[in-house]
Order: C-alpha cells, then sequence, then structure tokens
C-alpha cells in the first residue's frame, strides 16, 4: 500500500488540479481522503490516496467490467425467489 498527498489552494489551481486528477488516473485508488486546511494561512484542501503499487488503474476494460457486473447480477441457481 502506498500513499500520496497533495495540496490545492481552496481557491484554485487549474495546474496542481490537473496533476492530482492525472495521478489518480493513473494508479489504481483504494482510498481518498480530504479536509480542508489552513496552510501559511491560506485555505487549502488537503488530501490523502491511498493506492496499491504494481497494479494498473482502471481494473479492466469497460466491456470486461460490464460482463463482470452483469453476471454478478444474474441470479444464482440457489437463489430462492419469495
Amino acid at each position: 500500500m502506498q500513499y500520496h498527498v497533495q495540496r490545492i489552494p481552496a481557491a484554485g489551481s487549474a495546474e496542481l488540479e490537473e496533476e492530482f486528477n492525472r495521478f489518480l488516473r493513473s494508479h489504481r485508488v483504494i482510498a481518498v481522503q480530504k479536509n480542508l486546511e489552513t496552510f501559511d494561512g491560506s485555505p487549502c484542501w488537503c488530501f490523502c490516496v491511498e493506492w496499491l503499487e504494481g497494479s494498473p488503474a482502471g481494473g479492466g476494460s469497460v466491456e470486461s467490467r460490464g460482463r463482470n457486473r452483469a453476471s454478478r447480477n444474474a441470479a444464482s441457481p440457489y437463489t430462492a425467489v419469495i
């Protein structure tokens, strides 16, 4: 498990936001925590990202994820209908 910490001014920063979004898209993210904090007298969003090292982002193609979801939602032959 790896951690990445990012701070972005509450007023916004297009460059930092894009950098953070690029990081999120390129890693297998497990959890994100965010807090509004004050840093050097200015409000900022502080993010802590927990991610898996060595795992590709996305977890497969859209098609395969759709098939997996459909098969998980299908009724089991052992399911009783009441």
